[in-house]
């Protein structure tokens, strides 16, 4: 199968839940249509034997449709390792070749080998070194580069083992270079040592333990030795006395089973990593610490300060940040990022509590001088989204009290109609008389809806309906629903535009800036704190969209700035048309739920990006964002 072809179902499977059209898999991939159809019947001509079928629909497009999932991956795997052309055809698979040779050999590997090995110039792996650079970065790792000898990594082997476990965690990249039996049974002892301690750990730090023990065994064995030269390993404690007998458990599995002779800095090793993992045993009980708690408060008080958000009084997420956090920190300080497998998805349906993670992660960053990874982020992020769904649950409703001077089968059946039409939308407090109203009473209350004109004004919006409600009635209610948030918060300005002839990420953000500044919405730092904030975590969220903005509150008016480009633009390793630069000013009282809500939705719909990107003028991309802010709303 040639590489167009697998890069089309490469494409299609990448939008399962949709139809994705012709046109657009013509366009990303610099085919004619009519060669994509061709493509599709080749395909279609092989596809039941492996387990999968290319649906057509008229006027919609094409879906995959996977019949059997264990048959279809199989095929996939097969079609990378037979067609080595294709396995090197993007980038990201070179660079992860190029560094997994660097990092295992420890020694020079000239380019001319490297290009030769995946079938490419020199002059594209020349291009490719620019990005294993910045990856290197990551963990503070060099790539020397030497004109009779080629290329090198060099820095510390601490760091080193922890780019090779990002790598060694992708599983189709390791299935040549390490013993993949070896490290299964590693699990499966670990597993049972796990039973026998009545040890509680996540599935990612058990896959995370395994992964680093195993890359411990495999360097000990190949003589690359810790040197800790600083004795780090040794500042690390249990906190849980119960650890300390299992870490020991763990040493001599290795010894006598794998038959590793460890020197006492690889064992320190093994025993931060247990102690930095987060996990516990079922009888730990975690101890208060004012270090932690001081912490927390912080945060806290940060967050309040850009979302406007109060979290005192959640004591769940307290506690449960206090754990996180006794085990992490050492983590933090000492670079022991753990890889996080479902980080994609967190940021693609939970970016508000990214964000919120984000600012939060700023406050352990000052208190410790330290860098947070991403991944690490995202785990601080499930805390947060934990707190916003339970406050949605509670608190998204329309809080409404009646008043009406019919009595209370009049009250009754108001309220039966309203929650008859309004239910997902409205909840109801108890029915009041007109003299019972107060500043006390209504404190529970976003809406009064009377059937009766009211003698004085309230704090609370009034709308005066029948007692019997009327087709206008509904439709006044509704228009006050679809628009509340607006009402009782400061207004969010919408800005839409088209532009063409933008060619990179850095030319839009800096044409963005110029927009925003003759607007004079915008303070001086904003432009520069965008880039921070790509710097912690790319805002490119797949799907060709993009959501930049930076960490802390850096707009005089709070805004949307929502662009269409004419084609898309390559933004750290994803392709990017349809952009929603956020700004935000101190203080604001803009609910960011809905919004973030709003952008969740329009991410995780492919159709819904499709559309937007297929209107042709200012006009038009406006009414069709905002028909998808009513969807929003309305679900």
């Amino acid at each position: 199968m040639n590489k167009r072809a697998l890069e089309t179902i490469r494409l299609l499977y990448n939008h399962t839940n949709c139809y994705v059209s012709g046109a657009f898999i013509a366009k990303s991939l610099s085919v004619s249509p009519r060669t994509i159809r061709n493509d599709i019947k080749m395909i279609n001509g092989i596809a039941a034997t492996h387990g999968f079928y290319i649906e057509s629909k008229k006027s919609a497009g094409y879906k995959i449709d996977i019949k059997d999932k264990s048959k279809f991956n199989l095929f996939i795997n097969n079609q990378y390792l037979k067609d080595e052309l294709l396995n090197f055809n993007n980038q990201e698979s070179r660079v992860h070749f190029i560094l997994s040779k660097l990092l295992i050999l420890d020694n020079y590997v000239k380019i001319e080998r490297l290009s030769e090995r995946m079938y490419v110039s020199d002059t594209t792996v020349k291009k490719d070194l620019k990005v294993i650079r910045n990856e290197l970065d990551k963990y503070e790792l060099q790539l020397i580069s030497s004109p009779y000898y080629g290329l090198k990594i060099e820095g510390s082997e601490f760091q080193k083992r922890y780019a090779i476990a990002n790598m060694l965690l992708d599983k189709p990249y390791h299935n040549h270079t390490f013993d993949t039996d070896k490290i299964n049974d590693l699990k499966e002892q670990l597993i049972k040592l796990i039973n026998q301690f009545q040890i509680t750990i996540p599935d990612v730090k058990l896959e995370n333990l395994v992964i680093h023990i195993y890359i411990a065994m495999f360097r000990v064995e190949n003589k690359f030795m810790i040197a800790d030269k600083d004795n780090i390993f040794q500042n690390f404690e249990y906190y849980d006395a119960e650890l300390k007998h299992f870490f020991q458990a763990i040493v001599g599995l290795l010894e006598q089973r794998y038959d590793v002779i460890l020197p006492i800095e690889e064992k320190q090793y093994i025993k931060a990593h247990i102690a930095a993992s987060g996990i516990v045993s079922k009888k730990y009980e975690l101890i208060d610490r004012k270090e932690i708690n001081d912490l927390i408060h912080q945060m806290f008080n940060k967050i309040q300060d850009v979302f406007q958000i109060n979290l005192d009084n959640e004591l769940e997420l307290k506690k449960n940040l206090a754990l996180h956090l006794s085990t992490s920190i050492n983590r933090y300080k000492y670079k022991m990022n753990i890889r996080n497998p479902i980080l994609t998805e967190i940021k693609k349906n939970y970016p508000y509590a990214f964000d919120i993670a984000l600012v939060g992660g700023k406050v352990i960053e000052e208190a410790f001088k330290i860098k947070i990874s991403e991944s690490e982020i995202g785990f601080l992020a499930l805390h947060f989204q934990l707190v916003l769904q339970k406050a949605q649950s509670v608190t998204e409703k329309i809080r409404a009290t009646i008043v009406c001077a019919s009595g209370m089968a009049s009250s009754e059946l108001i309220k039966y109609k309203l929650l008859e039409n309004f239910g997902n939308a409205l909840t109801m407090t108890d029915s009041q008389q007109m003299y019972e109203l107060s500043k006390e009473t209504l404190k529970n209350t976003d809406l009064i809806i009377a059937t009766v004109p009211l003698s004085r004004e309230y704090d609370v919006p009034v709308i005066t309906v029948n007692t019997i409600l009327t087709q206008e009635d509904i439709l006044q209610l509704n228009h006050f629903i679809n628009n509340y948030d607006k009402n009782e918060n400061e207004q969010l300005i919408e800005i839409f535009d088209l532009k063409s002839g933008i060619n990179s990420k850095e030319t839009l953000l800096t044409a963005i800036e110029s927009d925003l500044k003759q607007l004079d919405y915008i303070e001086p730092n904003f432009l520069k704190q965008v880039y921070e904030r790509e710097a912690v975590a790319t805002t490119a969220y797949g799907n060709l969209i993009a959501v930049p903005h930076p960490v802390t509150p850096q707009a005089k008016q709070s805004f949307i700035y929502v662009i269409k480009l004419d084609k898309p633009i390559k933004w750290e390793t994803k392709e990017v048309q349809l952009i929603f630069c956020l700004g935000l000013k101190q203080h604001t009282t803009v609910d960011m739920k809905p919004i973030f809500k709003k952008l969740s939705y329009i991410i995780n719909d492919f159709n819904v990006v499709l559309n937007l990107i297929s209107q042709q003028n200012n006009a038009d991309l406006r009414l069709a964002y905002k028909t998808i802010s009513n969807e929003t709303k309305l679900n």
